[in-house]
């Protein structure tokens, strides 16, 4: 027969047993589920593993950067190709036909326009110069190319040896400081056509000799001054300093 000290014993034993189940029970869900999700980001990202540990394989692209944890050259930003494509395919194009949209009214109507060739001078500049753009965002497009579309060539990559494994590596590498260069002449092609767009059309709002610039005509004028300096800041923050 167990007495009331006896209880009291075996209940000091079996509750912190109890306890230690409990916690050791959610340790090992929190374990399984941990690893399922690593296993579900494995798949997700498309992690390979090498000698040196797990690499990323589906590393966005873009303007590239090493990072030493990674052996592609990862962008940085990350969104900065996509930017970039945007610029070089539809806002360049639309841009370039409003500045030949701009050229034939100016030809057409000269007299009203205080400096007509300096005006189709800067808008003409500014139409090539977007064109520029739209051409040399298709060259970096021929080098914009990801990890992942890079192992969608190579399926049994985990297969390779080390040293095709290293090629690959190496060759989106080049690949990624190819589009660097193409990226910056397009962002350069297409800032300078920004700015010659911006001071063609602060010309083209000059009023004529006959007209005072004390008017609405002369706030345009003075607006559009504001915009180009405002664009000339832009450029010279974001690709010199």
């Amino acid at each position: 027969m167990i007495g009331p000290t006896d209880a009291g014993v075996m209940s000091a034993i079996v509750g912190p047993v109890a306890q230690l189940r409990t916690w050791l029970a959610w340790a090992l869900i929190g374990y399984y589920r941990f690893q399922g999700l690593a296993r579900q980001q494995q798949i997700i990202c498309g992690t390979v593993t090498a000698d040196w540990g797990l690499r990323m394989a589906a590393a966005p692209q873009g303007s590239f950067s090493r990072r030493p944890w990674s052996p592609w050259k990862v962008p940085d930003p990350y969104g900065s190709p996509a930017a970039l494509r945007s610029a070089g395919s539809v806002a360049a194009p639309l841009l370039a036909g409003f500045c030949f949209t701009l050229v034939a009214l100016v030809l057409t109507s000269p007299e009203r326009i205080r400096w007509p060739d300096a005006t189709l001078l800067l808008l003409t500049a500014a139409g090539l110069s977007l064109i520029a753009a739209v051409q040399c965002s298709a060259w970096a497009g021929r080098w914009d190319i990801s990890p992942t579309e890079i192992l969608s060539w190579w399926p049994d990559f985990t297969q390779l040896p080390q040293e095709a494994r290293e090629y690959l590596f190496k060759e989106q590498q080049t690949h990624a400081e190819h589009y660097v260069r193409w990226a910056r002449a397009t962002r350069l092609a297409y800032n300078g056509g920004i700015l010659s767009l911006l001071a063609g059309v602060t010309v083209l709002l000059s009023p004529p000799d006959h007209e005072s610039i004390v008017s609405l005509r002369g706030l345009a004028l003075l607006l559009g001054l504001i915009g180009f300096f405002a664009e000339l800041a832009w450029v010279v923050v974001s690709e010199f300093l």
